[in-house]
């Protein structure tokens, strides 16, 4: 919010332009009014750790280690953090040592000390992953896309790009866990990037297109749905204000969802994750969250989420997906779907903040002669 001081009193615009979260120990302190001035009131560090924010402002005085220890949290949060050092401050003197020739950081003085401010800004880099499994016409997508041939290990096709049985993988795993095992590929082998994303051969993030489209450049028109597939700019262009993208929350539809405690396949899937992150299943049988999913497991994130996300998710999935093996038979993906319900539980788990985004779903063959957009 814009906030004017006029007489000693806080008067809020109501166009909101930016939004502030804070770190309050005892928030139930502040007076009701400074409520309005924070979005969102966090007690520790832990609830918005993989949350992004353009700025972070440190005010309370603190040693120097632990300054360092926070600019560093920053470094991984934020484009730029803002620091005051009172002029006694122990900490005053370290960083001014620290800052000696380091263009990132800028010294500006004040009436009891200086703010110290730190830039991490560079370019940033976006790529996203196409999973696929057959031959699949696709025109040109723009610049950053890259097809990925998911459970290559078990067929003998070539493609003629790279699969998911290569460096460290769980390829072999391909008929339990679906496209989960390109995320996994992906997050062990691939590049880093900044950002990263997955969409599936037939399927495809949607964004609008407005006045300002330039049809020319990095876009593919989507048929008569005044839309195009999102490029890696627009992709980081949101996740300047979200800390995820996905397709919208579904709730399950179909009997392949349910948990019951006399399946097997849920047996399976409820003791690993029991035994991985107890919280997490609690969360995942609640009403309002256990019931819903993100469909597909298409979603773009900052890498630092996608690499807290596949920590959190592959440490029961693979495990359950071993002990699922001999039964795929009967519901070869079963634990995939148990995943997609999993995703949401871990974005609202960290506090996450999701854009939804429609998808477009093409037919299931595309041939240059028709092609799926």
């Amino acid at each position: 919010h814009i906030i004017k001081i006029n007489n000693s009193a806080l008067t809020f615009c109501r166009r909101k332009i930016f939004q502030i979260d804070t770190i309050l120990e005892n928030s139930s302190k502040i007076e009701s009014i400074w409520k309005n001035v924070y979005d969102a009131i966090f007690e520790s560090f832990d609830e918005v750790n993989l949350r992004s924010y353009d700025k972070v402002l440190l005010t309370a005085e603190r040693s120097t280690e632990e300054l360092l220890s926070m600019i560093d949290w920053a470094k991984k949060s934020a484009k730029e953090v803002i620091v005051f050092l009172h002029c006694n401050s122990p900490a005053l003197k370290d960083m001014k040592r620290i800052s000696h020739e380091n263009r990132n950081y800028s010294w500006i003085q004040a009436v009891r000390g200086e703010w110290l401010t730190i830039n991490f800004e560079h370019q940033e880099t976006c790529r996203a992953y196409i999973v696929t499994h057959k031959k699949y016409f696709v025109p040109k997508l723009p610049e950053g896309y890259e097809f990925i041939h998911a459970g290559k290990k078990n067929t003998k096709i070539d493609l003629g790009f790279r699969g998911d049985d290569t460096g460290d993988n769980v390829s072999d795993l391909n008929p339990c866990l679906d496209e989960l095992s390109v995320t996994y590929w992906v997050w062990k082998n691939a590049p880093r990037t900044d950002y990263i994303g997955f969409s599936h051969y037939e399927r495809y993030f949607m964004i609008p297109d407005t006045d300002l489209t330039d049809k020319s450049k990095n876009y593919t028109p989507i048929k008569s749905r005044n839309s195009h597939v999102m490029t890696m700019e627009e992709a980081i262009g949101l996740l300047q204000e979200y800390d995820v993208i996905a397709v919208r929350v579904i709730i399950w539809p179909t009997a392949r969802y349910q948990r019951s405690e006399n399946d097997i396949g849920w047996q399976i899937a409820s003791k690993c994750i029991e035994k991985s992150s107890p919280e997490s299943l609690k969360l995942l049988k609640l009403q309002d969250v256990g019931q819903r999913l993100i469909p597909k497991s298409m979603f773009f994130v900052r890498w630092k989420v996608f690499d807290a996300y596949c920590k959190w998710m592959f440490d029961w999935a693979i495990p359950a997906a071993r002990e699922w093996m001999p039964y795929r038979s009967t519901r070869g993906r079963y634990i995939s779907y148990v995943c997609e319900q999993m995703s949401h539980v871990f974005f609202v788990q960290n506090n996450l903040r999701i854009k939804y985004l429609r998808i477009f779903e093409g037919s299931k063959e595309s041939t240059p002669e028709n092609p799926i957009f």
